[in-house]
């Protein structure tokens, strides 16, 4: 018996392996190609009545160009607006501290450390000098820039050299008790108030 097909069992043998799940992703979406078949049915009877418009009444035809031509010219404009009004806008990479919010950290400061959480109240007003750091423009600083970046940018800020040590020496303390010991330590909440202090004259807020 003889294995060679004929042609039309192959059609039916690859009809078969296409109906498969594994290629049902492959065959295309029938109301999709209905839309497709629309779309060109409408494009193509458009064009006709174009090219009638274009026999019969050349003033329709050329006014209907016109009107295309201009809504064409008015996107294109408005799209060329958008971008160079996106290009002009500058990326602000400057955490968006304001002195309320800077205002706010330190109620929420003395409120954790009336409860006794000094750890956090600590943490809140380490934000709090942050905040006024960069609110004063000493500092540049993103939302996502690591304690790293922080340290360089205040080892290059022009800080007195006191504030400055105090500010690596507090934030290696703060690190160390929040992410090692976990022990409350009011001492570190009221040093850090200090620093507050210290950086609101310094940084000349009025």
């Amino acid at each position: 018996m003889s294995s060679v097909l004929t042609d039309t069992q192959v059609r039916q043998l690859a009809q078969e392996i296409l109906e498969r799940k594994e290629y049902a992703h492959y065959r295309p979406d029938p109301d999709d190609v209905e839309r497709a078949l629309r779309l060109l049915r409408w494009l193509r009877d458009f064009l006709e009545w174009m090219n009638l418009q274009y026999e019969q009444a050349p003033w329709i035809f050329w006014s209907i160009l016109a009107a295309l031509a201009f809504v064409a010219a008015l996107l294109l404009a408005h799209l060329i607006w958008s971008l160079r009004v996106a290009l002009r806008t500058p990326t602000t990479r400057h955490l968006p501290r304001t002195p309320l919010q800077e205002q706010d950290l330190l109620e929420e400061a003395r409120a954790l450390s009336a409860r006794g959480h000094f750890l956090e109240a600590a943490h809140r007003v380490e934000l709090a000098v942050i905040a006024l750091l960069i609110q004063r423009e000493v500092i540049e600083l993103s939302r996502s820039d690591p304690n790293r970046i922080l340290r360089k940018r205040i080892a290059s800020a022009p800080l007195h050299d006191a504030v400055r040590k105090d500010f690596v020496n507090l934030l290696n303390r703060l690190e160390r008790q929040r992410f090692r010991d976990h022990e409350e330590d009011p001492a570190l909440y009221e040093a850090w108030c200090t620093l507050h202090r210290n950086v609101e004259v310094l940084a000349g807020r009025s």
